[in-house]
């Protein structure tokens, strides 16, 4: 289990075996078993308070919601606005992550975040000059999406694309090997905030001469 908190929404992370027991005791009413389970994630007796009251409140309705969202591999459970957003928790669908660390290696892949986000890439092997690669962003969902792209000495810049369209940048051959991440991002909520969907390593898998197509699909 694993609890993150902005400053505004708090999300609680529960794999598989943990979704199973709070459907088990939220079925039951059984709201001692609830707070047993979030408190071994180490929050506080407040925070547990709070989020087991949300739950019990609308047991029948949040079981409901819980066992919709959850596809095999857990949920996230949200409270917008913690601790004022009111006495609702939203579930969220749970993902196995899957970044490859050494996906430069392989021509073609896709990373999966684990909000499935999906981002297939292709490898164009010796397509330009040697003394650069080139990264774009191909946007085929219905919001912009971005990455940040950068060159491991503190230079980043962001390649942007909107709706059916792509974007490009790149770096010196010699700017590959630097240790840097490049992290893709996506806007979120109401206001479109942006977001960090997930980030990849391994850059020094590319070679100069090399065009690497990021693209978004899910």
């Amino acid at each position: 289990m694993k609890v993150t908190w902005d400053g505004g929404t708090l999300k609680i992370e529960l794999d598989e075996p943990e979704t199973q027991k709070l459907l088990g005791a939220l079925k039951s009413g059984d709201a001692t078993a609830v707070k047993v389970l979030l408190s071994a994630a180490g929050l506080s007796n407040l925070v547990v308070g709070i989020v087991v009251a949300a739950l019990v409140l609308h047991a029948t309705w949040e079981a409901a919601l819980i066992s919709d969202a959850d596809k095999g591999d857990g949920v996230f459970l949200t409270q917008p606005a913690f601790p004022l957003g009111g006495a609702v928790v939203v579930p969220q669908t749970r993902y196995v992550q899957d970044i490859p660390s050494d996906w430069a290696s392989r021509d073609t892949g896709t990373f999966v975040s684990d909000h499935g986000d999906r981002v297939a890439w292709s490898i164009e092997r010796g397509a330009i000059p040697a003394g650069v690669a080139a990264f774009r962003l191909r946007d085929e969902v219905a919001d912009s999406r971005e990455f940040r792209l950068r060159d491991g000495t503190g230079g980043e810049w962001t390649v942007q694309a909107r709706p059916g369209t792509q974007a490009e940048n790149g770096l010196y051959a010699d700017q590959l090997g630097n240790g840097q991440q490049f992290t893709f991002r996506r806007p979120t909520g109401f206001l479109d905030v942006w977001t960090d969907a997930f980030a990849i390593g391994g850059i020094e898998g590319v070679r100069g001469g090399d065009r690497v197509t990021y693209t978004w699909t899910a």
